[in-house]
């Protein structure tokens, strides 16, 4: 079994060489922040050199870098790490997903494995209600599923992040001091700063607009089954709807999600 140690050294190779194969050079990364906030890669001259020295990739005449014919085979049998960093869950890392790699056997494909830690994930940030976390993975999933073709379950997963997003999850915590006492009304109003609706999850939406029908809608709601903050069920189905037919204005749902809150917010301080 390989240490973690060695689990981020040969990820760290992965996704050096699948950059040097994309026409990236080192002179092209050397400001590259992520090389060390994502993959500790403090010294990228050295992290090279040990590329070179191991046989993975040489250095023409011209001094750049090139893959060899063992840097390819390298990367080849890992494809699915590169994979994985460009996939860039904030929520699984490396040594996870290769643990859930080997115990799936190596027919799985990454989009399963993925899937499988996700959803565990899923249950993890439900069950702490952890909202945003939960809403994030939604869309992850979604993802995961239209890239293997699944469109009916990726729409319904993108479908449920919008569903969770408008429900205003994100202010979950508040609300619930209001009614705990912990917070005043004006606190709380004066907090709220909108409902981030992410542009990604529209787009993912309207990309696969072809499988809305009442019963994806449905089994959307029953994923995004909590709390209904500040949009009840007939409003996120409202909601739907005129996202798939250009009827969509974010100030005007805005607006009306500010209201919610604000009604919320007032029931929530009288007990109601």
């Amino acid at each position: 079994m390989m240490s973690r140690y060695s689990i981020q050294r040969e990820y760290n190779n992965v996704v050096l060489l699948d950059m040097i194969r994309a026409g990236s050079q080192p002179e092209d990364l050397k400001n590259a922040v992520f090389l060390k906030h994502e993959l500790g890669i403090v010294d990228q001259p050295a992290a090279y050199r040990r590329l070179v020295k191991a046989g993975l990739c040489e250095q023409r005449g011209d001094g750049t870098l090139a893959l060899t014919a063992a840097g390819n085979a390298f990367l080849e049998a890992r494809e699915d790490q590169a994979r994985f960093f460009c996939f860039a869950s904030p929520f699984i890392g490396i040594a996870e997903y290769r643990q859930a790699k080997q115990q799936a056997g190596e027919g799985a494909s990454f989009e399963d494995v993925m899937l499988s830690l996700s959803e565990k994930k899923l249950e993890a940030f439900l069950a702490k209600k952890a909202y945003v976390d939960a809403q994030c993975v939604q869309f992850d999933m979604g993802c995961l599923h239209e890239m293997c073709g699944r469109t009916e379950e990726a729409f319904v997963r993108y479908a449920a992040a919008l569903f969770m997003a408008a429900r205003g999850m994100e202010y979950a915590g508040i609300i619930e001091d209001v009614r705990a006492g912990k917070m005043d009304r004006l606190t709380a109003i004066r907090v709220y700063n909108g409902v981030n609706i992410p542009p990604k999850v529209l787009d993912g939406i309207r990309r696969l607009r072809d499988e809305y029908r009442p019963e994806t809608v449905e089994r959307a709601l029953k994923e995004a089954a909590m709390p209904a903050y500040i949009s009840s069920d007939d409003e996120l189905r409202q909601l739907m709807f005129n996202i798939l037919h250009d009827k969509y204005i974010y100030m005007g749902r805005q607006f009306l999600l500010a209201q919610n809150y604000t009604r919320v917010v007032n029931a929530a301080t009288s007990g109601a």
